[in-house]
């Protein structure tokens, strides 16, 4: 019997899984990152793990992909593999050992403590910050056109070879794939420590986003980008992707949907939920009732706004004062989100 073993690594793993949640004490899911899951629905995440004869099992109800627990975490991450096997022939040779009476033979394994670093000095000579860069930088180009403010291109880096990281971190070295420059999001604890860095291809790489962890961090903290930069006592905005947060004041990026990530570290009270604006997504009603449910405020966009993030409202002539202007205006809670909700997505 391995299950807990099988639990434990996948929790591990689970900061490398978009979308990942425990759906009940042993079953979980999240996006396949063998087939990328929908391209077309971003919410859809049709990879599950489940319990089988004292293991964990794969299965995507997308394309097919099906396999023991073992083999996807040898196919995901070798490193955390060989931890995988390490413990589990550990747990062999002490059930071995008490069924027999005698001591097995050792073969005695200690996780490697991580200490985390404060500052990104982890990738000191790999990354360039954006406000060191001259203008014609690639980076510096691609956050100009996205028209993201010039006072946070200090929390904002460059790498000009993505398979640079490959010797920082060389458990992902079949993750890492080509030599193509990205712009790097760097994420820290409330506490400024770095536990991974999300890189955003700067052209149309098929992979646009790579993210990766940095230790073993997925049961401390949650992925949640904007951390460090959180004023706990103001209101705080929650928005799904990185470069969204960049526009609005005290504001965190969930990147994704999966708001058990930010009821363990923040006060409901003080939170209001933006989401993106996928008109009458069924998986995007399903969340913002369960969000109202939990007594969050949330942001239920009008159809005058016609753009799908925040973002995209500034490319479009906004200014972010504008854009928070409407966020407050269609701000809901409690029975107002619940009436507003079922008339907007009967519209």
């Amino acid at each position: 019997m391995t299950i807990w073993i099988d639990k434990k690594f996948l929790n591990n793993i689970s900061v490398q899984l978009e979308q990942f949640k425990w759906k009940d004490n042993n079953l979980a899911n999240c996006r396949c990152p063998v087939c990328g899951d929908s391209q077309k629905n971003k919410y859809k995440a049709r990879m599950y793990f489940f319990e089988r004869k004292g293991s964990y099992f794969v299965h995507c109800h997308n394309c097919g992909y099906s396999k023991s627990f073992k083999n996807f975490l040898k196919r995901l991450d070798g490193k955390i593999y060989s931890e995988y096997c390490m413990e589990t022939f550990k747990e062999s040779s002490n059930s071995a050992s008490k069924s027999t009476g005698k001591k097995a033979p050792g073969l005695y394994y200690k996780s490697p403590e991580f200490k985390n670093p404060t500052k990104v000095t982890l990738l000191d000579g790999i990354l360039q910050r954006l406000d060191t860069l001259p203008d014609d930088n690639l980076a510096i180009q691609y956050a100009l056109g996205r028209h993201m403010p010039r006072g946070k291109f200090g929390q904002l880096y460059y790498i000009d070879d993505i398979s640079k990281l490959k010797r920082v971190f060389p458990k992902y070295k079949d993750r890492i794939h080509g030599t193509e420059p990205r712009l790097v999001m760097p994420f820290f604890t409330q506490k400024g420590h770095l536990f991974a860095i999300s890189c955003r291809a700067l052209g149309d790489e098929e992979l646009r986003y790579l993210t990766l962890s940095v230790g073993s961090w997925p049961d401390q903290v949650p992925m949640v980008y904007g951390l460090n930069t959180l004023d706990i006592e103001k209101h705080i905005y929650v928005v799904e992707g990185p470069i969204d947060s960049l526009f609005l004041p005290n504001c965190i990026a969930v990147g994704g949907s999966d708001l058990k990530k930010i009821e363990r570290v923040l006060p409901k009270e003080k939170c209001t939920l933006i989401f993106d604006n996928q008109n009458r997504n069924k998986d995007v009603i399903k969340i913002m009732q369960h969000s109202i449910e939990n007594h969050f405020k949330v942001c239920i966009w009008p159809d005058t706004v016609g753009k799908k993030d925040v973002n995209e409202m500034i490319l479009s002539g906004m200014d972010s004062k504008s854009v928070i202007d409407i966020i407050h205006a269609n701000t809901f809670s409690g029975l107002d989100a619940v009436n507003r909700l079922n008339a907007w997505k009967k519209c």
